[in-house]
């Protein structure tokens, strides 16, 4: 700032001298002026000058220029000598700010009060009185009083400030308020007077220049940066800041990359029980201001590998549990130091975190987690990534402070290959190669007094968009299952209002091909795993073809239990592992169950529950491992194993069916009852599957039942409809190996009528039908109804139809025409009541039983009223013999000889 102001008094009579040694110290002020403003507004000083600069350092310094130019005897008007006064005048400045900045600091520390005035009796300088006079009438005596150090003059009114009333406490306060007026306006004047008159600055007393002061701070701030600031010399910090820089620019080239990586491995990893190896690490030059602001800085690492614990068990280094080839990584440094171990402070406990902003990979990365038994820890479960992180025992720090804790942030993972692996321990496993994929993690080590919580305090979240990988279920199926495509995955536990331990999961994804979305979550997934999970796919062929592969048939045909391309189905999965209940409903399946396949049921839409149960009731009768497991258990039989458990399992997985109805044998079946009491009991190896339901039948073929028997066929052939009760379907590796049902109301409507093989359109049929592939077949009670009569029938034959079981049969005729007619024959009769039994070889039996008849025969040879004639068939023939028989008007005896059989094989006629 440079002046332009003409010198007081000088005209055109002055010499031309004066004016330019004026001009030159009204520069010299200017300039002074100037870089007291820089000095004072500085961020070291600001803080002490809220007012603005003190003016006062400018006029000392200057007195202290002159005075040295007295002393050393410098020519004023010589224009060689301002160069090296002006850098004097300018130190002098420099230094008195700092000396009045560390004064101010004092005060604001110590409270120190600013100095009185000192009584002057001495006639005031010219540039005080010229500086009075700008003060306002009204308190210029108050001014002139309190700058010479004098006490306040009485008022016009005749009162002090003293007076203990109201009226005077209230002139006392205008008082003030007219000095304080006058002070500043008596400060604004003498400073530019002394600007003006640089020639009569050497005359002011120090305490007039106290008065050209700027007003002192009310408040401290930045004590810190204060003391090294203000009160340090900035020289020594300069040195001290120098050689700090030379240092850590020498440890950021010469201990980085391979250097540092090598002694993290070493540091680091000597601590855990796994092993931590970092091939190359970098870190930049802001990592100290990181450090000292807080913020996340940058780190790079290469070659990163994790193996899973080993120290600990005084064994070798085993295998990698996570390997990353690059990563880049923003790390909280302040929170990665040991505060609470290196005793600051101790009274308070501050977590101890490796804490990730940010993760980015650049470079292969995988991650395999798996849960195993350690043998050399009495069979210790462990989880390989979480446990290598474990510190080792010897370097355990206080047991009161929590060990070393994780978080990420935000992690950018993408190519990531995650494999979960608690086959082993909770029956599941899955490994993905995630495209696109973000994570958080935060887990939360526990104090070594506490020991291990229930529940791991591991928290995280995972969202992907690509990705394609397997899944293993193994109660549900042996082996992986592919995931063929990830559209959208997210998996949380500890976030999101989700519980610790719990693996919230759900997506779009092709399970095993088929297109499936999923919600639900995994209950206590690190320990003893439960399920919760419901799974949708619009097509369930490709998944049921993993679940139930085809397998070669007697004949080699391939075939499979169940199939649904283009299906929908749902699945719901509940309960804990070794109690999973399954709810399945699907839509347009196909049930293979029986060993013809033209048994097999089509279109079926079916409700059931999939469970692991002892074996119902209805079985409790068969030769079945899971049945001698229960009644060793029940009589205290118990076989235990090597590690003390009984692994014999009486329990074995069985469809419960809700709904089911679908299309079989050219017509449709459906549940008749509902409840869970019909079902399915799955086969294991060298055990049978088992089958009761109870069907309606709408429509059904029985012509279908033989496919491979032309005749029968074609004699079954039409519509049946009814009830079949199935108490039991046995079949095993050879085929149908037993079949107990009971037919519920039956009729049946043949294509093929009497005209066709004699035998009636329309029938009807109830009883219960077993058959055994040892046993061979028994009928019980079963009934033909055809019109105009009945059959009944109780006995057997065996497996080879070879012999004839104790067999009874009953007939009644209420109309013989209907009955003979429904036969294609002639009217014999009007009604027929027979009861006969039979035994023996099928093609020469013997038997007996008695025949009642009425109205037989027609015209002159009718005969009336046989009763209880008696019957016999023996090598073929049959014998009646009745003692009194109605014919040709008279009565008599009857016996009667009929060929039926002629070398086991009936008669042509």
């Amino acid at each position: 700032m440079t002046t332009t102001k003409k010198a007081p008094g000088a005209g055109p009579g002055r010499g031309g001298g004066a004016i330019d040694r004026w001009q030159a110290e009204a520069d010299l002020l200017a300039e002074g002026r100037e870089r007291l403003e820089q000095l004072c507004t500085t961020t070291r000083y600001r803080h002490l000058y809220p007012s603005g600069p003190n003016m006062a350092l400018l006029f000392r310094a200057y007195q202290d220029l002159d005075r040295w130019r007295t002393v050393h005897r410098r020519d004023r008007e010589d224009p060689s000598n301002r160069p090296r006064e002006r850098r004097r005048f300018l130190r002098r400045l420099t230094a008195l700010v700092r000396e009045d900045a560390l004064a101010r600091d004092h005060r604001l520390l110590w409270h120190y009060p600013l100095p009185r005035p000192m009584p002057l009796r001495v006639s005031p300088p010219s540039l005080v009185l010229e500086a009075l006079l700008a003060v306002d009438d009204d308190a210029r005596s108050n001014v002139a009083a309190a700058v010479h150090g004098m006490p306040a003059k009485v008022n016009q009114d005749g009162e002090t400030s003293g007076v203990d009333t109201a009226i005077g406490a209230s002139r006392s306060v205008r008082a003030e308020g007219r000095t304080h007026r006058g002070l500043l306006q008596f400060r604004e004047a003498l400073i530019n007077s002394a600007l003006s008159h640089p020639d009569q600055i050497g005359r002011l007393h120090p305490q007039y220049l106290q008065f050209m002061a700027s007003p002192q701070p009310t408040r401290r701030q930045h004590p810190i940066a204060s003391m090294l600031l203000v009160k340090l010399p900035l020289q020594l910090l300069m040195i001290l800041v120098l050689i700090f820089n030379i240092a850590y620019l020498g440890a950021y080239y010469f201990f980085n990359d391979e250097r540092l990586g090598e002694f993290l491995t070493a540091k680091i990893g000597g601590l855990l029980d796994g092993e931590l190896e970092i091939g190359r690490a970098h870190w930049t030059p802001m990592l100290i201001v990181d450090l000292l602001t807080g913020q996340p800085t940058a780190l790079e690492a290469w070659d990163v590998s994790v193996y899973e614990p080993y120290k600990i068990d005084g064994q070798p280094k085993g295998r990698r549990t996570a390997y990353a080839e690059h990563v880049e990584l923003d790390l909280v440094l302040h929170e990665i130091i040991p505060w609470n171990r290196l005793g600051v402070p101790k009274l308070v406990e501050i977590p101890w975190y490796l804490h990730f902003t940010e993760v980015r990979n650049r470079g292969e990365l995988w991650v395999e987690v798996r849960a195993y038994q350690n043998q050399h820890r009495d069979g210790e479960w462990m989880l390989s990534l979480i446990d290598a992180f474990d510190t080792v025992d010897d370097l355990e720090g206080p047991a009161h402070l929590k060990k070393l804790s994780y978080r990420i942030d935000h992690g950018d993972l993408d190519g990531l290959a995650l494999t979960l692996d608690l086959e082993e321990r909770s029956g599941w496993a899955t490994h993905i190669d995630f495209q696109d994929i973000e994570v958080t993690l935060d887990f939360e080590a526990w104090a070594p007094q506490d020991g291990r919580p229930e529940t791991l305090p591991l928290a995280y979240s995972v969202d992907s968009h690509a990705g394609t990988g397997s899944f293993t279920i193994a109660p549900l199926h042996d082996g992986p299952m592919p995931i063929d495509e990830i559209t959208r995955i997210e998996l949380a536990s500890g976030k999101r209002y989700h519980p610790l331990g719990d693996v919230w999961i759900s997506g779009e994804a092709a399970l095993a091909g088929s297109p499936s979305v999923f919600d639900g979550r995994l209950l206590d997934a690190f320990g003893s795993i439960g399920f919760d999970f419901r799974l949708a796919t619009t097509d369930a062929g490709p998944l049921a073809e993993t679940l139930f592969p085809a397998e070669p048939d007697d004949q080699g045909r391939m075939r499979s239990l169940f199939s649904g391309t283009g299906s929908p189905v749902s699945l719901e999965v509940m309960g804990p592992v070794d109690e999973v209940v399954l709810d399945i409903v699907g839509q347009g399946l196909t049930v293979d169950l029986f060993p013809e396949p033209a048994w097999a049921l089509d279109d079926v839409d079916v409700a059931v529950s999939l469970v692991q149960d002892p074996l119902p009731d209805v079985w409790a009768d068969l030769d079945h491992p899971a049945n001698e497991v229960a009644e060793a258990r029940a009589a205290g039989l118990v076989s235990l194993s090597a590690d003390g458990e009984d692994e014999r399992r009486d329990e074995r997985w069985i469809f419960y069916l809700d709904t089911f109805r679908g299309s079989a044998l050219d017509g449709s079946v459906r549940l008749h009852r509902r409840g869970r009491q019909d079902h399915v009991v799955l086969a294991e190896e060298g055990e049978p599957m088992l089958v009761s339901v109870y069907l309606d039948m709408i429509g059904v073929n029985l012509g279908q039942l033989t496919p491979d028997d032309p005749e029968l066929s074609a004699m079954l052939t039409g519509e049946t409809r009814g009830g079949l009760e199935i108490h039991q379907v046995i079949i095993d590796d050879e085929g149908l190996d037993r079949v107990e049902a009971e037919l519920q109301r039956v009729a049946i409507s043949r294509d093929h009528g009497p005209e066709d093989d004699n035998l009636p359109r329309n029938i009807t049929a109830s009883g219960e039908v077993i058959w055994d592939a040892d046993d061979g077949l028994d009928l019980r009670g079963v009934r033909f109804g055809v019109d105009g009569g009945q059959l009944r029938i109780s006995g057997g034959i065996d497996a080879n139809f070879e012999q004839l079981d104790p067999t009874s049969a009953s007939v009644r005729v209420d109309n013989g025409e209907a009955f003979l007619r429904a036969f294609g024959l002639p009217r014999w009769f009007d009604r027929l009541a027979i009861d006969f039994s039979l035994a023996g070889p099928i093609d020469n039996p013997r038997g007996a039983g008695s025949l009642s008849v009425a109205g037989a025969g027609t015209g002159a040879l009718a005969v009336d009223d046989i009763q209880a004639a008696s019957l016999r068939f023996e090598r073929g023939t049959l014998s009646v013999r009745s003692p009194s028989v109605g014919m040709l008007g008279g009565h008599g005896p009857l016996a009667a000889e009929i060929g039926l059989l002629a070398n086991g094989k009936p008669l042509e006629d």
